[in-house]
């Protein structure tokens, strides 16, 4: 079994660090029958500064060892605005910063802004929905002229919306949500097939956005029926293409998830080992997925030559300054959290 480590995105079944570097990236042919993989991710930005996830060598080495395979994240390559926009020589410009003319491995595109992916999941018929798929179409296209050989894919697509909300206004879990607008939502994740015709793997996003010590009895059953119905969706309508979920090893937290209290204690506090195995990797392995995609993101962009990270103990509160962080002590945690996952998908 292989497993891949990050370039853009990792996949399916294996441990991705985002990392931002330009380091060498690994090539790797698909899954075989029977094989799955795990991928780490590694990024750059367009001034190649550090931005997330490690940059041990150390540590990708390790990676390697176990079996892992790169995946290559690009960012930043269109123009934010009043609507998002691609920006051709942009991403021209990030492609040849990272990739060789010949590269034959993983690269996973990021468009997350302009509430692009929501609007994948939108009327078909609508405008919204048309120039949503129109401008990932592009791009994607755009990337494949540049590197014919290598597996694109877009990181959360297919998107499958996990927002459920019952008649008084509150959240439900997935698992509370009626069967029906359930399906509802996995048929809306896959209906841009314009877009899945043109994407090599399928790269839907699981992160966890419930921390057992914090909610218990919210977390585990509902966030495991979200992964298992929606990479299992993912797997039948792939059509054979690769099935790679990505993970997260630290709480999910946005704007949308503060606002509904849901995060405001615990954003993207890291998981334990056990609880990221049964709530993210296992059930989408379990589900049939192809492999596991990585997003590490633990260290952010450096801000006046300090290293703003996240809290790598699990008892800290998020993270609210700049500080000298141990490196050491993060590439221990990567390095932990990268064998859990090899481990899990080689089984």
């Amino acid at each position: 079994m292989r497993t891949i480590l990050p370039a853009l995105a990792l996949i399916l079944t294996g441990c991705t660090e985002l990392l931002e570097t330009t380091g060498t990236v690994l090539g790797g042919g698909p899954p075989l029958p029977g094989e799955r993989l795990a991928m780490i991710t590694t990024q750059t930005d367009p001034s190649n500064t550090e931005r997330i996830g490690t940059t041990s060598p150390e540590v990708l080495a390790d990676a390697r060892r176990r079996g892992a395979e790169e995946c290559v994240l690009i960012i930043e390559f269109y123009i934010t605005g009043n609507s998002d926009r691609l920006e051709p020589e942009r991403l021209r410009t990030r492609i040849d910063q990272i990739l060789p003319p010949d590269f034959d491995g993983y690269a996973m595109l990021d468009w997350e802004s302009d509430g692009i992916l929501t609007a994948l999941n939108s009327d078909p018929s609508s405008a919204k929905f048309r120039r949503a798929q129109e401008r990932m179409v592009e791009a994607i296209r755009f990337a494949k002229s540049l590197r014919p050989n290598a597996k694109w894919g877009y990181y959360d697509v297919p998107h499958v919306r996990f927002d459920f909300k019952n008649r008084a206004g509150d959240y439900v879990q997935w698992h509370e949500a009626p069967e029906a607008a359930r399906a509802r939502r996995l048929a809306a994740s896959t209906q841009a097939t314009t877009l899945l015709r043109e994407v090599d793997y399928f790269a839907p996003s699981i992160y966890d956005m419930w921390h057992e010590e914090d909610s218990p009895g919210r977390d585990g059953k509902g966030q495991r029926a979200f992964v298992r119905e929606s990479v299992a969706w993912c797997v039948r309508a792939s059509r054979g293409k690769p099935v790679l979920p990505v993970v997260w090893h630290r709480v999910q937290s946005s704007r949308w998830h503060q606002q509904r209290a849901i995060t405001l204690r615990n954003a993207n506090k890291l998981f334990s080992e056990r609880e990221w195995l049964d709530d993210q990797i296992r059930p989408a392995l379990a589900a049939g997925a192809d492999g596991i995609i990585w997003w590490g993101a633990d260290l952010k962009m450096a801000n006046r030559n300090t290293l703003r990270a996240l809290p790598v103990v699990r008892e800290e509160q998020p993270y609210t300054s700049d500080r000298e962080h141990n490196l050491q002590l993060l590439d221990s945690l990567h390095r932990r959290y990268a064998g859990v996952l090899t481990d899990a998908v080689d089984r």
